[in-house]
């Protein structure tokens, strides 16, 4: 139930990830989208023209993607209302 960067490939996998006969050059990552701070969270997805589309920032993302995928970038403006510890 993850999506993992397989040599550049988004493959998805229901479970834990096996990669039959892997070649001795063989990286495997964790893949997530990470979409910009917005007052929706992690958004939705929507289908257009057949492609899956993370809202609201418009991302085509892989058809098993969810939420778990993705990734919300820290508000910028964050750390301007932080108090500075003494």
């Amino acid at each position: 139930m993850a999506l993992w960067n397989v040599n550049g490939e988004i493959v998805y996998s229901d479970g834990a990830l096996s990669v039959s006969n892997p070649p001795s050059n063989l990286w495997v990552k964790r893949h997530t989208y990470e979409v910009p701070y917005t007052n929706v969270g992690k958004g939705g997805f929507i289908e257009r023209d057949g492609k899956k589309i993370h809202t609201p920032s418009y991302i085509e993302v892989h058809p098993q993607t969810t939420h778990d995928d993705i990734v919300v970038k820290k508000n910028p403006f964050e750390e301007l209302f932080v108090e500075e510890k003494t």
